[in-house]
């Protein structure tokens, strides 16, 4: 799955805009604890609609918190617009790509005068050939531009056709309920018929159907039990749809949580069912269907239109099925908190201790919010967690069944594809060099977990054989001798070379014995869903590696990336900018970190921004070696990089100042710090002095200490005087 749509509570919170208070009246592990309870319930059948984030949905005319964060990059569908298309409207002008339909042809109209000519609004209409109605191409938008498409019709759970007059006036409450025998003919289809195929998942989906809102979620059943959807809000009414006869009002409320969700009142308490309703779902239901436990203070009349009615809000939360087997189809994240990542990477404690899990989530925003502005970076914050070249990664040693490696660039030993085929990964594993293919089956010893594959050529194409799913948990490796490339080639090698770690590509011969060497995503078997870890190490050719599974990277179908880089060999070998290498992933919305030991490689305290970062890295002076890097370094100075993609959330965080250092001078620096925080909180005055990374040397740290102390004694003195 190429998207990540498990959520913390926290998560959750910040997305919808939550109220300050609100967060606070739990701690975040009694919330997670509180999800747990309820997720046990669930699979025991005790299926809820919850109250306890009420307050966060003010209201049936605001807008919802979530389509008023920044949107580039995710996806909106809005199924009942009403005439003015509030909801599409807000996503767009947030950075949103939205599918929004409206059946009513009035309703139409009046939302083409409401966005006059803005281009980011193309309207859609289906043409019917025969007896189907057919969709159009939708292309796919920039990113973060915001975009709608505003598609007249209608959906549910089969294909159809409903008539409308084209007079009907400004409306909130028709439905496919009142169509008619004459008038302009509306299309009626499933969901998943009128969404493009290259639509990866749903960020927010809202279904305000008046009654219909079951089929419509019996429509997209696939989208939801594969947990491509991340966030449902749909009205709901038992009145209504038991008016239209749209299907049993409890079946509705008891599907998604039956699907592993938590769903809870979005209505504002004042407008609709006030706070203290039982959370079981047929006692849920019968309090609200009888009317009388509203916000406003008298029982809902038998003629109201609409009747009770309120709406409901649904998420799926991390899951903590142990003991009892989830009711849902499990499926992967990409996307993890920081505490995921440390602990996949098997992080030492006292690295995971140095920040609040608050504080590093905070950090992670700023670096996001800086990126979305160009300004990428690599980080050195995470430098512990990884020990040396030699050393196994952290990920490797944990369980893998049901998880996917691919290792491109095998040693002669294969340490890493052994660890984790150990460990009962499903590995796919890479060398071009067939002496290292030849020294493999001796470290290997003939175990069956480990097959060696040789791809033929049929012509002038390179033909990759079928390679059968393995058993999961059980662990195995399809070793394969090919290069990766962001091309089709062959490249030629002597089957007498010695075993190394350092020949390429760009090491092949004109004579020898001819290797494969192909794109990623021509190598890998189709049955493959993610890649959990990808190793590269390449001896310069990483950038060529990520252009040719640049598919897999956008569609965020990779949750570890690591890669051994290195600005020299890159330019050694012409093969590539350093620098696109290293802006490729944070430009995907990654987080990249130094994973190399201190002591053997890039020592903390380079300056961040990847141009910066670059330009330190380059001049081989800042190592944890002690000296430069000669010129005649066969590797000359290199890194491990190390990357992921985190939660995102803008919506809270305003956008850093420019401030340089002179702009400190005689200025009061106020930290953006929650009340909470201050508690026995102590404040000193500090003095900040701008320093160059070039002062490393003994003699110049010993004159700073000098200065120091004597203007520490300065301050003293002056306070007494």
């Amino acid at each position: 799955m190429p998207w990540g749509i498990n959520r913390t509570i926290r998560d959750v919170m910040y997305d919808q805009q939550c109220p300050l208070n609100l967060r606070r009246k739990f701690t975040e592990s009694d919330r997670a604890a509180l999800e747990r309870e309820r997720q046990r319930n669930a699979n025991n059948g005790q299926l809820g609609i919850f109250d306890n984030m009420q307050d966060c949905f003010k209201g049936n005319g605001h807008m919802p918190g979530f389509l008023q964060n920044a949107g580039a990059g995710q996806f909106v569908v809005d199924i009942g617009l009403g005439f003015d298309a509030k909801e599409t409207r807000t996503a767009v002008d947030h950075g949103f790509v939205a599918f929004s339909f409206e059946m009513l042809p009035g309703n139409i109209r009046e939302v083409r005068k409401v966005v006059g000519d803005d281009p980011r609004f193309q309207f859609v209409t289906l043409q019917k050939q025969g007896e189907q109605w057919v969709v159009p191409d939708l292309p796919q938008p920039t990113a973060g531009t915001g975009f709608a498409y505003i598609i007249n019709a209608a959906v549910s759970d089969e294909e159809m056709t409903v008539k409308f007059a084209e007079s009907t006036g400004r409306t909130y409450i028709e439905s496919i309920y009142s169509g008619r025998k004459d008038g302009i003919s509306v299309p009626v289809l499933p969901l998943h018929k009128l969404l493009p195929n290259w639509l990866p998942h749903i960020d927010y989906l809202k279904i305000d159907t008046q009654g219909f809102e079951l089929k419509v979620l019996r429509g997209c059943l696939g989208v939801l039990r594969e947990r491509r959807c991340r966030y449902v809000t749909f009205e709901f009414s038992p009145w209504l749809m038991k008016r239209t006869k749209a299907g049993d009002p409890l079946e509705l409320i008891r599907l998604l949580p039956s699907m592993g969700a938590l769903c809870y009142t979005a209505s504002a308490a004042r407008e609709h069912l006030r706070p203290g309703a039982p959370w079981q779902v047929e006692d849920w239901l019968k309090t609200l269907d009888g009317g009388n436990f509203t916000g406003y203070g008298r029982p809902v009349l038998p003629r109201d239109p609409y009747g009770p009615w309120v709406d409901i809000f649904c998420y799926w939360p991390f899951s903590d099925t142990s003991g009892a087997e989830a009711n849902s189809v499990v499926t992967w994240e990409i996307n993890r908190t920081i505490r995921d990542v440390m602990d996949d990477q098997q992080c030492p404690i006292i690295v995971a201790r140095k920040f609040s899990e608050s504080d590093r989530a905070a950090l992670e925003r700023e670096r996001q919010r800086n990126a979305t502005s160009g300004q990428l970076g690599i980080f050195d914050d995470m430098q512990d967690c990884f020990k040396a070249t030699s050393h196994i990664p952290g990920f490797l040693q944990n369980a893998g069944a049901g998880q996917f490696v691919v290792d491109i660039g095998l040693r002669f030993d294969a340490p890493e594809t052994t660890a984790a085929v150990n460990n009962g990964f499903v590995v796919f594993s890479f060398t071009l060099r067939p002496t290292n293919i030849e020294a493999l089956p001796k470290a290997v010893a003939g175990d069956p977990r480990f097959q060696f594959v040789t791809l033929q050529k049929q012509g002038e194409q390179w033909v990759v054989p079928d390679l059968p799913q393995p058993t999961a948990g059980a662990g195995f490796a399809y070793i394969i001798n090919a290069g990766v490339s962001d091309e089709e080639m062959t490249a030629k090698f002597s089957d007498a070379t010695a075993k190394s770690y350092i020949q390429s590509i760009y090491s092949g011969r004109k004579d020898g014995v001819s290797v494969p060497v192909l794109p990623l995503h021509k190598l890998l078997p189709n049955w493959l869903p993610h890649i959990d870890y990808l190793k590269i190490d390449t001896q310069g050719f990483e950038l060529k590696v990520l252009r040719g599974c640049l598919g897999v990277l956008r569609e965020r179908r990779c949750r570890y990336v690591t890669f051994e880089f290195s600005p020299w060999l890159m330019k050694r070998a012409m093969a590539g900018d350093p620098l696109e290498l290293i802006q490729l992933l944070p430009s995907m919305g990654a987080l990249c970190y130094t994973a190399s030991a201190a002591r053997g490689h890039l020592r903390p305290g380079a300056p961040w921004p990847v141009e910066d970062w670059l330009k330190t890295l380059d001049g081989g002076n800042f190592t944890g070696y002690g000296r430069p890097v000669h010129l005649n370094d066969q590797y000359g100075p290199f890194v491990n990089i190390f990357c992921y993609w985190p939660y995102s959330h803008f919506g809270d965080i305003p956008k850093p100042a420019s401030v340089t250092s002179a702009d400190l001078v005689g200025i009061t620096v106020q930290p953006s710090v929650r009340s909470a925080d201050l508690v026995n909180m102590t404040v000193r005055p500090g003095l900040v002095m701008p320093l160059s990374w070039q002062w490393q040397i003994p003699e110049q740290m010993i004159a700073i200490g000098f200065v120091a102390v004597l203007l520490i004694g300065l301050l003293r003195w002056l306070r007494k005087h």
